[in-house]
């Protein structure tokens, strides 16, 4: 999580830079520093949930709301799912066009590299962690009937 502290913040500043640089090429991916501020603030909002109230909730078998803790943390995680598929529709689905500059390709590389570690962890919470924790309290998840079709975090390699 603290790799988010740092790797959010460069995108933005490399976003910025190929925005500012190379705005005037169809191929610029306006708004994407935007998009890569906008995420890391749903990041932030998301740890926090899980070390505030979801992770301290697990650990007291006694929690009474772990229902609402369980929801929230997958309400976060869809809204991480939204901020990826919005940083592929401006990027191209961060396919780096051909001779772009070293700036525009450090980008794209660290956005892969975020994209994969935050597919992984929403895979991981989504898959594992709550769907364990929900089966326990029977909370019944809305999307389980829907995955793959309309709904998707892409960590399962689908679209």
């Amino acid at each position: 999580d603290g790799m988010y502290n740092t790797e959010l913040p460069e995108l933005f500043r490399l976003a910025g830079r190929v925005e500012t640089v190379h705005g005037n090429k169809p191929e610029c991916p306006l708004g994407l520093a935007s998009q890569i501020n906008a995420t890391a603030t749903l990041v932030g909002v998301h740890i926090k949930l899980e070390t505030t109230e979801l992770f301290p909730k697990l650990q007291n078998t006694e929690s009474a709301n772990i229902a609402s803790s369980l929801e929230a943390t997958r309400n976060s995680l869809d809204k991480l799912v939204t901020a990826i598929l919005k940083i592929d529709e401006l990027s191209n689905d961060i396919t780096t066009p051909a001779g772009v500059c070293n700036t525009w390709n450090a980008l794209y590389l660290g956005l892969r590299a975020f994209k994969a570690d935050l597919q992984l962890h929403i895979h991981l919470e989504n898959d594992i962690l709550l769907a364990r924790h929900t089966a326990e309290v029977n909370v019944v998840d809305p999307k389980e009937e829907v995955h793959g079709e309309d709904f998707c975090c892409g960590s399962c390699g689908g679209s």
